[in-house]
């Protein structure tokens, strides 16, 4: 089984951690031990480094795929035109034997007529999946003389009664443009014309790239599926076309040729034959979040929105240079903070109804005030890259600005995230015919999620002074008087220490 390098990585750490677990009574060595130790040390200074290279160094940002807010592939079965008609229906066969027994059209074919299918445009998604189904089959000629004034024919007879189609082996299809079809087909192999015969037609004046004996009596149901590519992969294309027709070399004998012959064996021939197409709708939009750097001395932001324009890029990276910027420290004490979201039409159809679909404050809120106003913002509709390059104008982005107002100082980082969505002509219909707008959720295309963020410079809060303590006060000592009487034999000496 292959294993990527983070999956080898996780088994040997894995391993290493078991190994380890089930040896405790090793101590560790003594160059371990300091390790250890000098690590615990140096731990917290290196993850002051790594914040610091996360919030403030210019680098990537979460890695973004095509548009991940596509909805899953779908398999579609296109619809096809009934004999004679100018309608489409969902074909109803999985044989060549039910399409015989049951289509009066193939019963009803005109002498020396070649029938096949007609498709309309299908319209999906990246990724989807895309079915033709179809049928060739032709009938045969009536008993014919020479054209005896030089025509491009010689004499035959008819062979069986009924129709026929060319060998399936000799039925290819192929892509001027898309990814690689697939063919599988369905045929009756009892009844059909030996391959291994000359593989020219008896007329080789008139008729020399026809070839007969590479039939089968019967209709061929086949089908040719095609997987849409996703952006970004090889074989992605907003339009595709494929063809489904006999080939021109024999693959037995390499000879060239151009028409097949039936079990009459008239050397005039058919080449069965037909395409189809189908636009991939590509409806992508993408968002870009950023932040005035520049205030003035008032404390409030002065960047024109029109400046230091963004870039579809700057969704995948942090940029910190210019007036707007993913990342910034605003002046102490500013009142507010203005920002400024960019949408771009990264896709193949017309965006309308733009606007802003999430917009949240986290982080450091307790010192916002009022209402989030970037919530209500809504931009034009969006053109095409293509079109707009056409154009010479830049009308396939767009931007808004929106403020934030603070009461206090921020502590720490206050973070603005966003998202925006919007929709596209909802009258292109897949091939259910239903509008291919409504595979996302609400009809609503939405973008990546992008933010911003700023904060202040700390400021420590003033230590208030010690209150004053009044000195205690000092009285002026009192006089007493003792009077000891002695009442013994010996004299009296008296000491001032108590």
């Amino acid at each position: 089984m292959l294993q990527t390098i983070n999956q080898r990585y996780a088994a040997q750490n894995a391993a290493q951690t078991t190994c380890r677990q089930n040896d405790k009574s090793v101590a560790p060595p003594v160059r371990e031990r300091r390790f250890s130790r000098l690590w615990f040390a140096i731990a917290p200074l290196a993850l002051i480094v790594a914040f610091s290279v996360l919030y403030l160094t210019p680098g990537a940002k979460a890695e973004q795929v095509a548009n991940p807010n596509l909805p899953d592939p779908v398999s579609y079965m296109v619809k096809t035109d009934v004999y004679n008609s100018s309608t489409f229906d969902v074909f109803p066969y999985t044989s060549a034997a039910q399409a015989y027994a049951e289509d009066q059209a193939l019963k009803d074919l005109d002498n020396a007529t070649s029938y096949t299918n007609t498709y309309p445009t299908a319209n999906v998604l990246p990724g989807d999946i895309i079915t033709w189904p179809g049928i060739f089959a032709n009938t045969q000629n009536p008993t014919s003389p020479p054209d005896v004034n030089g025509g491009n024919h010689s004499a035959y007879q008819a062979g069986w009664v009924g129709i026929w189609s060319p060998a399936g082996q000799f039925i290819t299809t192929f892509a001027s443009s898309g990814p690689t079809p697939m063919l599988d087909y369905d045929q009756d192999t009892t009844t059909c014309g030996v391959s291994t015969l000359p593989n020219s037609a008896p007329d080789t004046t008139w008729h020399p790239d026809t070839w007969w004996n590479r039939w089968c009596m019967g209709p061929t149901i086949f089908h040719v599926t095609v997987t849409t590519a996703m952006p970004g992969e090889p074989g992605f294309t907003d339009f595709g076309y494929i063809h489904i027709a006999t080939v021109t070399v024999d693959p037995v004998t390499g000879v060239f040729a151009g028409k097949y012959s039936g079990p009459e064996n008239t050397s005039d021939g058919v080449n069965s034959s037909t395409a189809a197409n189908y636009n991939v709708i590509y409806p992508e939009i993408k968002l870009v979040k950023q932040v005035c750097a520049v205030y003035g001395p008032d404390g409030l932001p002065t960047c024109d929105p029109n400046d230091d324009p963004a870039t579809v890029d700057m969704a995948n990276q942090v940029d910190t240079n210019g007036p707007w910027v993913d990342v910034r420290e605003i002046p102490a004490g500013a009142a507010q903070v203005e920002w400024r979201l960019t949408a771009f039409n990264t896709g193949n159809i017309k965006l309308s109804d733009v606007k802003v679909s999430l917009d949240e404050l986290s982080g450091e809120t307790a010192e916002v005030t009022g209402a989030n106003s970037c919530t209500s913002q809504t931009f034009p509709d969006l053109s095409t890259t293509f079109d707009a390059t056409l154009a010479g104008d830049t009308s396939d982005r767009a931007s808004v600005t929106c403020t934030t107002y603070l009461t206090g100082n921020l502590s720490d980082y206050l973070v603005n995230t966003a998202q925006v969505d919007s929709t596209f002509d909802n009258t292109i219909l897949d091939p259910n015919d239903a509008p291919l707008v409504n595979r996302f959720p609400n009809g609503r295309v939405t973008s990546n999620i992008d933010d911003a963020k700023v904060n202040e410079p700390f400021v420590p809060t003033p230590t208030p002074p010690a209150p004053t303590v009044a000195p205690e006060e000092v009285q002026d000592p009192i006089p007493v008087t003792l009077a000891i009487p002695n009442t013994g034999i010996f004299p009296t000496f008296l000491s001032n220490r108590l």
